[in-house]
């Protein structure tokens, strides 16, 4: 783990990118195939039945280094940008779609379950909490063009599965008695 948390440091450093230390090393670099499995079928979220309610973002070190939280920044680092180091190749670009389709599910999930959103409505979901919470602060999204292509990506895997329907081209609704957590554990 020493040289691990060296290397990406070096890499930082080498590149003149800044090092978050809010999050112990330990607790972002490693993760199982537990750890995606959770993570692709949103495990990290607290539900309340169809609807998901993210935790607010506290600065508390424990909840920071939590497994809970480890799994969502392990979400997030699966459908953001960020460079690929090595390992299976073929399985980090799958799980990279099973996250799309599962960012995509959890802005649905985070919106009302039974309302009609577009790209633009589930874009701005996941970038901005209900009580304007933004960024680190909310689910560490910004709107960039590879968020939306991400989320489009999701969302058309969602509709092809059948978990969701397509209105007029560019509106979203979730098909009724469908389990979109079984069609995200399936491997997208």
């Amino acid at each position: 783990m020493q040289a691990l948390v060296a290397a990406v440091d070096d890499l930082h450093r080498e590149h003149g990118l800044t090092v978050d230390t809010e999050v112990d090393y330990e607790a972002k670099l490693v993760a199982d195939r537990a750890d995606v499995e959770a993570a692709v079928c949103l495990d990290c979220f607290e539900r309340a039945g169809p609807t998901i309610i993210p935790e607010p973002v506290r600065l508390d070190p424990a909840w920071l280094n939590s497994r809970l939280f480890a799994r969502r920044l392990l979400l997030n680092a699966l459908t953001t940008e960020h460079v690929f180091l090595g390992g299976n190749a073929a399985r980090y670009r799958r799980d990279c779609r099973r996250a799309a389709a599962a960012v995509a599910r959890l802005a649905l999930a985070i919106r009302a379950p039974a309302a009609e959103t577009t790209l633009a409505d589930v874009v701005d979901t996941l970038v901005r909490a209900p009580d304007g919470s933004a960024g680190k602060d909310w689910l560490g999204y910004r709107p960039t063009s590879h968020l939306c292509s991400t989320l489009q990506y999701g969302m058309t895997t969602l509709a092809t599965c059948g978990a969701v329907r397509v209105i007029d081209g560019h509106r979203y609704r979730l098909s009724p008695h469908r389990s979109v957590r079984s069609e995200l554990a399936g491997g997208t």
